[in-house]
This record gives C-alpha cells, sequence and structure tokens, in this order.
C-alpha cells in the first residue's frame, strides 16, 4: 500500500460520488494510470459533469482532452448497454463526449483523434491495452454485436477465474476489469488484467472493496429463456446449487419466450453434460437440454 494511491484512490472515490458518469470500470482504470500501468483513459461524459472531471485532472496533474463531436443514443438494450452514433459537436441530440485523461499530452493526443475521425475497435483497442484475442472476439460481430452471445459462446465447460468474470457488472456494477468485452470467461489474458486491478485495490487501501467484489463475480449466473439470473448467497450441495429465488438477481439479456419461467417456484439446479434441471426440493420443476446460450449455469471460482 502506498500513500500516494491510497490518497489517490479516495480523490477518484469522491469523483465517483460526484459524476454519474465515471462507472467502475473507470475508476479501476484511474487507479492504473497513477500506479504507472495504463497510459490513458477514456471516460464518457456530459456537460453537466465535464467540469468536475476537469478539476480533478488538474488537482491531480492529469492532462485532459475532450473530443470535438458528440454521441447520442442509437440502441438501448435489454442488459443496459448502450450503442452510440457520433454527431456534430452543436447538434443537440448529442448526450455525451468523450474524455482522454492521461500524464502527458503526448499520449491523450492519439485517442483524441480517433474519437473525432471515427476510429474502428482495433484501433482503440490496441490504445487502450485489451488483449489482442478480445479485440478480435469484439471486432468480428461489430459495433453493436451481441458481445453477451460471442462472450457464453466461447465460454463452455467450466468453473471459470472469477478475475476475469464480465457478467458479474451487469447485476451491481462489480469488476476487476477496465471498460471492454473478453472473448469468453476463459480468457486467460483478461483474468490476469483482473487480478492486476485487484492487487491495485488492495494497494489503495480498498480490501473491503475488494471483497465485496469478489463476493459478487464468484457467485453463479443462470442462463435460462432469454434471462442471467445471478444467484447470491447459493451454496453446493448434495451435486446441486441451492439458492433462495427471492435473492436473485435478474438481466433481461434477449426477449423471453411468451411462456412463465418456473424459476420463482424453485430452490436448487442441478446440472449435467446436456440437461439442467430446477428444483423445489426434491421434486423436479423443470428439465431442459444445456446449450452455450441458453439452460446453463456458469461456476466462478
Amino acid at each position: 500500500m502506498t500513500e500516494s494511491l491510497v490518497a489517490f484512490g479516495r480523490s477518484v472515490s469522491r469523483l465517483i460520488r460526484e459524476c454519474t458518469s465515471i462507472n467502475r470500470h473507470n475508476f479501476l482504470e484511474l487507479l492504473a494510470l497513477h500506479a504507472g500501468e495504463k497510459s490513458v483513459v477514456r471516460i464518457v461524459t456530459n456537460d453537466r459533469e465535464y467540469n468536475a472531471i476537469s478539476a480533478f485532472c488538474a488537482q491531480h496533474s492529469l492532462y485532459e482532452l475532450h473530443s470535438q463531436v458528440r454521441q447520442r443514443t442509437v440502441v438501448r438494450t435489454a442488459s443496459g448497454d448502450i450503442f452510440t452514433e457520433d454527431v456534430d459537436w452543436n447538434d443537440p441530440t448529442g448526450e455525451f463526449f468523450s474524455v482522454i485523461v492521461s500524464k502527458t499530452e503526448e499520449n491523450a493526443r492519439r485517442p483524441i483523434e480517433l474519437e473525432n475521425l471515427g476510429g474502428t475497435f482495433r484501433d482503440f483497442g490496441r490504445i487502450y491495452g485489451y488483449p489482442s484475442c478480445c479485440i478480435d472476439s469484439y471486432s468480428s460481430i461489430g459495433d453493436r454485436g451481441d458481445w453477451i452471445a460471442r462472450y457464453l459462446a466461447n465460454s463452455e465447460g467450466g468453473p471459470f477465474g472469477h478475475d476475469g468474470n464480465r457478467l458479474a457488472v451487469l447485476f451491481d456494477g462489480s469488476t476487476l476489469l477496465p471498460e471492454f468485452f473478453p472473448c469468453g470467461a476463459r480468457c486467460e489474458e483478461s483474468e490476469k488484467i483482473g487480478r492486476r486491478y485487484a492487487k491495485l485495490l488492495a494497494e489503495a487501501g480498498l480490501g473491503p472493496q475488494l471483497e465485496k467484489i469478489r463476493r459478487s463475480l464468484r457467485w453463479p449466473i443462470l442462463i435460462r429463456r432469454g434471462k442471467l439470473f445471478q444467484l447470491p448467497g447459493s451454496v453446493e450441495r448434495d451435486r446441486r446449487i441451492w439458492y433462495d429465488p427471492q435473492r436473485a438477481k435478474t438481466v433481461h439479456w434477449r426477449e423471453a419466450p411468451e411462456v412463465d419461467d418456473e424459476f420463482e417456484g424453485t430452490d436448487s439446479v442441478s446440472f449435467a453434460l446436456d440437461r439442467m434441471t430446477l428444483y423445489s426440493g426434491n421434486t423436479p420443476i423443470a428439465e431442459d437440454t444445456v446449450d452455450v446460450l441458453d439452460n446453463r449455469l456458469l461456476l466462478f471460482r
């Protein structure tokens, strides 16, 4: 733990309370920037919160540049992802714009050029240090592609390391990753990044926050009928995962079929190589064929 990083972490925490546009990914990235593990951080903000971000940068001798274009929302998915398109700076439909934060003007110049000229995800991915396998995976589905489907398709088997869990952030914001889309739950490079960022949180004196994040990252996630269910408080016993359905957190990923889902009346799930069964006590309630995009249970260790 270093006094400088601890003080910086406290300052970023205050900034997050003031600016809703600073997300959990940005928090980790700013710590990494201060510690010299990251050269640039991209923050998407608005006019109302920009002044606070600018003042924060001035306070910590950081250089910031904002884009000369704005972004307007064109798609908002069921899982909460927002896809935007660039518009002129003076276009009233432009809600957001990008701010590049760095320790030097030189490091900030190239990302801002890409923001203004409309760079590709590959361009940005290389600058921000994303794993090449993840850059290739996301680039192949396009800017508005279904990253959850790709992530699940590349996440067969399990259990997986929790450090690279990208789905938990959808439920409560918990993450140990910067703001990119890993190619899958088994991506070793993403896990390495997660472990490095976990170390930064500990060195910043944020041990209790780190443990809270890790608890969320370890909870199983059930994929069923267009929904993702995170199962807090669940336990593994007698070859089943037991849970309280009232505590489950739900994300609507895809349009659900027009049938009632039996999940709310269940308390455990068992899974084999090709079958998944939901139970109430010892009574089977539903049995389905396992598929990479449906009727699956993801376990994290």
